[in-house]
């Protein structure tokens, strides 16, 4: 988990120039379900989300992973809601999509948090995760206010002003706690929303422990990360990710959300599972080279053609992949 926040670390070099607030893109894909989109430039370091909503209960997948972020989202939430939330789902344990959930368990105290039994056991991690966060905040509140105090008094009034305000927000953010999950799961579990059913569906692939939601009446797949086009595969559980995909494939569905990206059709579940198998057969044909060299020597035509982002993702998804598939294969012999 912290090799994917050093990822996530690198992707915000490159988008510090223009800031991260963006706004986000609420889609009303089925009768149920809204798919909550990050804006392109957020696509690699925040997470989609995903409201579903029966006759009684709402369910919500994930929230994003960055504050600000999360603020505008609960904000519209609020307006967008039909019926109580009752649930809301992390879908694996990255900080992207799980630490927002401890804002959205303040102004939703009654839902019940859902994770994978993995997380459910190992749940102070997500503790230390947030106590992570705030304290990487608190450290770049000092470190602007000495900036700070080295310009003129001229430079310094706007920054005074940026300062205090992320103050008072980080007042706010310093009293978040998680609440402990209320379900752990590690076998496929039924929801009933009020007239309208979902199936969670927990395996061991992009982490040790995510969650599938499916949506049967509306043909809809909920993935998060393990069915993104270019999904990260730091943390793969290669073989399980694999037979995961190809009986995600398998499934009555028309919509594929994903944790991060657009709104996808089943068909697009050949592309991770194409690109994974590559990366294992890749370094299975070369055991002896080093990353450096696996990764230079990688069949090109994998590579996106896409914007600077999708280019710096693809190049350290890449290399965390290979050395995952490394450490897998030598464990094996």
């Amino acid at each position: 988990m912290r090799q994917y926040r050093q990822c996530l670390s690198a992707l915000v070099l490159c988008l510090s120039a223009t800031g991260l607030q963006a706004q986000q893109s609420w889609q009303t894909v089925s009768e149920h379900v809204d798919f909550i989109e990050q804006p392109a430039k957020l696509r690699f370091y925040d997470s989609n989300q995903v409201l579903i909503q029966g006759e009684q209960c709402a369910l919500l997948v994930d929230a994003p992973g960055e504050f600000t972020q999360t603020e505008v989202f609960i904000a519209h939430l609020k307006e967008q809601l039909r019926v109580p939330l009752c649930y809301m789902l992390a879908s694996h344990a990255h900080d992207d999509h799980l630490l927002g959930l401890a804002m959205v368990q303040k102004h939703f105290p009654d839902a019940q948090l859902i994770v994978h039994q993995s997380l459910g056991e190992n749940f102070h991690l997500a503790h230390e995760q947030l106590n992570e966060r705030l304290d990487g905040f608190a450290k770049s509140l000092a470190l602007s206010q000495q900036r700070m105090e080295s310009l003129s008094e001229l430079e310094q009034q706007p920054w005074r002003e940026k300062i205090a305000r992320a103050q008072t927000r980080f007042k706010q953010w310093q009293a978040l706690r998680f609440s402990s999950p209320g379900k752990a799961i590690s076998q496929p579990t039924e929801l009933d929303l009020g007239k309208l059913k979902v199936e969670l569906l927990p395996f061991a692939a992009h982490t040790q422990g995510d969650i599938a939601v499916l949506v049967w009446a509306d043909k809809l797949l909920v993935g998060a990360d393990m069915v993104d086009t270019l999904p990260y595969p730091g943390e793969a559980n290669y073989q399980a990710w694999l037979m995961a995909l190809e009986e995600l494939s398998q499934l009555p569905v028309t919509q594929v959300l994903p944790g991060h990206g657009s709104v996808l059709v089943t068909s697009d579940l050949t592309k991770p599972k194409v690109w994974l198998e590559a990366i294992v057969a890749h370094v299975k044909a070369n055991p002896s080279a080093d990353v450096a060299t696996l990764v230079a020597e990688f069949p090109k035509h994998y590579q996106p053609q896409g914007d600077e982002l999708q280019q710096r993702a693809y190049t350290m998804f890449l290399e965390a992949g290979i050395k995952r598939a490394k450490h897998t294969l030598n464990k094996k012999g």
